[in-house]
Parts: structure tokens; sequence; C-alpha cells
């Protein structure tokens, strides 16, 4: 276990060093929450174009798995493990590459920000099954847990411990989508058939992160 936490300080360490000044504003933008509002809004309009009626039982899958993964991270595990982020660990506080002065609370594990984004991630993928679409999502997630450990508010182990809880999370509101468009949607039998989503709507969706990323690099330099 000791060698484990050794080679975790160590790594976060290392992607933390890897700093430079126009890094530094891109990452820090992007870890922001409501930077990802439109891209949360775009999917919401896209269940709402397509499904019309049934587009609450898409968006009620969503704010469950949302609300799984950044309750249990932040009101119940961080309490309990009360691991110090790196930026408040005693050994490694005064060695980081901090930037504006943004620290985060005092406990880290596990990362709020990587359950929250592998949740929903991995339930939009499960819905809209497109590549284009799980490709994106999944850089969104890496991207998301790598800003957190550039800005040295999160140990490696933080994030990939909110993943598995995202996963979780993911899965639990996928099988209570599954139960209401088994009860409500448009099925047959004891199938859930989910929609095909029309590719012109995808797209909506993938457009507004290129849009975002876009707009941080050029405010970034």
């Amino acid at each position: 276990m000791t060698q484990i936490n050794e080679l975790d300080h160590n790594l976060t360490f290392l992607i933390n060093s890897w700093h430079a000044p126009f890094w530094d504003n891109f990452f820090f933008d992007y870890s922001k929450v409501w930077v990802w509002f439109p891209l949360y809004i775009s999917y919401i309009y896209i269940f709402i174009r397509q499904e019309k009626k049934q587009a609450w039982m898409f968006i009620v899958s969503m704010i469950l798995c949302f609300l799984i993964a950044n309750h249990v991270s932040a009101d119940i595990i961080k309490p309990l493990v009360a691991r110090f982020r790196p930026s408040h660990d005693p050994l490694l506080q005064n060695s980081l590459h901090i930037i504006n002065n943004y620290r985060g609370g005092n406990y880290g594990f596990v990362s709020s920000h990587a359950a929250n984004t592998t949740g929903l991630a991995i339930l939009l993928s499960l819905i809209i099954r497109n590549r284009l679409n799980t490709i994106m999502l999944i850089c969104w997630t890496l991207l998301t847990s790598y800003s957190r450990i550039y800005l040295g508010v999160h140990f490696l182990g933080d994030t990939l411990g909110g993943m598995v809880l995202g996963s979780i999370a993911a899965l639990i509101a996928y099988s209570l989508l599954k139960y209401l468009y088994k009860r409500y949607g448009q099925t047959s039998g004891d199938v859930m058939q989910i929609p095909s989503f029309s590719e012109k709507h995808i797209y909506v969706s993938v457009w507004v992160y290129v849009a975002t990323c876009a707009v941080m690099l050029i405010v970034s330099v």
C-alpha cells in the first residue's frame, strides 16, 4: 500500500510539473463546472428535439447520475476517507505548481469532477450509440481528470476512484432509464428499445464541445 501511495504521489507531482502559462490558463478554465453548461444543455436539446414528450425520462436519468456521483463523492467518501488533496498535503503543498491560488477543499478522494464527468459520459454513450459522440465524451472525461491533476488539486488515484464511482452511477441511472422506458416508452415485450438518434442531432453536442474547447484555446493565448 505504501508503494502504491508513493507511486501516486510521484505521478501526480510529475504531471503537475509539466506546466506552461498557456496550459495553465487552458486547464484552469477547462476545470470550471459552468464552462460545460452549454454541453449539458445540448444533450437536453437532443432529447427534447427527438423524443419530445418522452424526453423527461432521459433528463431524469442524467440528473440522477449526477446526483449520485456528486453526493456520494463529496458528502460521503471525501469526509469518510479524509485524504488530503495534493494542494493540502504537507509533503507536497509547498512543491506544487498552484494556479491562481486555487487549492480546493481539504480532502480529494474521490474526485467529484472525475465522478460526474465519467458518469455522464458513460450514461450518454449508452443512450446515444454513436462512435463520434463516444470519442468526444471520452476526451471530455480524460481531459477533465487530467486538468484536476495538472492543477494540483487531485492525485491520480483520486481521479481513478472518481471514474469508478461515476461508472457505477451511470449504470444505476441507465437501469432506471430502462425501467422508465419499458413502462412509459416505446417497448416491445420486455425489451427496451432506445431509439436511434439522428446524426444531425448528435452532432449538436459534438460541435458544442469543439466550440467550447476552441474558445478556451483562444483565450488561453
